[in-house]
């Protein structure tokens, strides 16, 4: 019985459910794959609306992902959620701009 508070209440186990290692890896799966179809999807819309403009920038951006992720692993820096943030503007945005 629940002594706290104003109404005492008892408690009475409905269900358990135990959540294993298995679902997270079936979310990582699945986020992956999302990606890759978006991925693939924002290509194909790149490289038809803007030609050869949008196959220059698609290129660019995995050019500048991929030197993001060289100094993460030079420096043995994590990318946190806050580094991802703070990435994203630097990836729509930034031509030239490369801090390494």
């Amino acid at each position: 019985m629940l002594k706290a508070g104003a109404l005492p209440a008892d408690l009475n186990e409905i269900g358990h459910q135990a959540i294993g290692p298995s679902l997270g890896m079936e979310s990582i799966v699945q986020s992956t794959q999302a990606l890759m179809w978006a991925g693939a999807l924002i290509t194909v819309f790149m490289v038809v609306y803007y030609g050869t403009a949008g196959f220059i920038s698609i290129i660019a951006l995995v050019l500048n992902l991929l030197v993001i992720v060289a100094c993460l692993n030079l420096f043995g820096a994590t990318l946190t959620l806050s580094g991802i943030g703070g990435n994203d503007p630097d990836d729509r945005h930034g031509g030239g701009r490369q801090t390494c």
